[in-house]
């Protein structure tokens, strides 16, 4: 884990699909504050800083907002991790790849 302010090589972005809460998107801000996240993005759903919004994450963190998840960009070599929390799920680490009931 890298402290914010300084420069490790590369990036992140967390994003949600379409969250039903806003304190999910201030969770999600504040989670990318604290681990050294790029930026943040919601898809089919579009919100704006929040009150809740202690740490100033808005200030220094971007959030995109994007109608369906056909038009996020992804950038070149970048992977996109998707994680779904259900009752079947299945356990995953770094680097693992890993489907329900594996």
């Amino acid at each position: 884990m890298t402290r914010r302010g300084t420069h490790p090589r590369g990036f992140f972005g967390i994003g949600v699909y379409n969250p039903k809460r806003e304190v999910n998107v201030g969770t999600l801000w504040r989670h990318a504050y604290l681990y050294g996240g790029s930026f943040i993005f919601t898809v089919g759903a579009r919100y704006e800083r929040q009150a809740g919004d202690t740490v100033n994450a808005a200030g220094s963190i971007p959030l995109y907002n994007y109608a369906d998840i056909d038009s996020v960009p992804i950038p070149f070599g970048a992977p996109l991790v998707g994680v779904e929390l259900c009752d079947d799920g299945a356990y995953c680490t770094v680097g693992d790849t890993c489907a329900a009931g594996a």
